[in-house]
C-alpha cells in the first residue's frame, strides 16, 4: 500500500477539540486520497453510483495497484495491477464491465446519485409513520410551521437520511441531507401535501 495512503489512515491523535483525529484542513495538508482512482461498473444505474469495485493506489515502486486484490483474490500475494485485475475480473464476472475513473468523475457520480435519491417524496400510512418514528431514536424532531418533522438516524448513504413529516392527518417521507435546514424540509413537505391534495 502506498505511503500516502498509510499516512492518511494512521493520522496522529488530535491536539485540539476535533475528535479522535485532526482534520486535514486544520493541519493545512493536502488530502493524499484526492488523486485516488476508482474502479466502477461502467454500466451501473444512477441508483448504484455510490458503489465502487475498488480503488487504485501507487505502491512504493511507482506501480499502480488495485487495493486488496491480492488478499481477496490471490490469498495474500501482492495486489494486482489494473490490467491484471481487469483480466481476472473479466474471467470471473464476464457480465460486469469495469472502468477506471478519477476522483473528480467519482464526485460527479456521487452528486448524480444524491440528486436521484433526493427525488424520493411520497405519502405514507400512519402505521409507517409510527414505525419510522419508533424504529430508532428520531433526530431533529421538531414542529416547524405546523409540520412535525424528524429524520431516521440511520443513513441511506453518505449524509442522506429519510425525513418524515406529519401535516394534520397526512404523513410523508422524503430523502435529503441530515444537515438540511428544517425550513427547507418543512417547505418540501408542505409543497408535497399541496401537490397530492390536487
Amino acid at each position: 500500500m502506498s505511503n500516502d495512503i498509510l499516512k492518511f489512515l494512521n493520522r496522529p491523535t488530535a491536539t485540539n477539540k476535533t475528535g479522535a483525529f485532526e482534520l486535514p484542513s486544520i493541519r493545512n495538508e493536502v488530502n493524499p486520497m484526492s488523486n485516488t482512482k476508482y474502479i466502477v461498473d461502467a454500466n451501473a444505474s444512477i441508483s448504484n453510483y455510490y458503489a465502487t469495485e475498488s480503488v487504485i493506489y501507487t505502491d512504493p515502486e511507482g506501480v499502480e495497484r488495485v487495493a486488496y486484490s491480492g488478499a481477496l483474490y490471490l490469498h495474500g500475494d501482492v495486489d494486482m495491477t489494473w490490467p491484471e485485475y481487469e483480466k481476472y475480473m473479466t474471467k470471473i464476472k464476464p457480465e460486469v464491465s469495469l472502468k477506471v475513473i478519477s476522483s473528480e468523475e467519482q464526485d460527479v457520480r456521487i452528486n448524480l446519485y444524491r440528486q436521484e435519491q433526493m427525488k424520493e417524496e411520497q405519502e405514507i400510512s400512519e402505521e409507517d409513520y409510527w414505525w419510522l418514528l419508533e424504529c430508532l431514536p428520531p433526530c431533529r424532531w421538531r414542529k416547524v410551521s405546523g409540520v412535525e418533522v424528524f429524520h431516521v438516524s440511520e443513513r441511506i448513504c453518505f449524509d442522506l437520511v429519510q425525513w418524515v413529516g406529519q401535516i394534520g392527518d397526512k404523513y410523508y417521507k422524503l430523502v435529503d441531507s441530515e444537515k438540511a435546514e428544517l425550513s427547507d424540509i418543512t417547505e418540501r413537505f408542505i409543497n408535497l401535501d399541496k401537490k397530492l391534495a390536487v
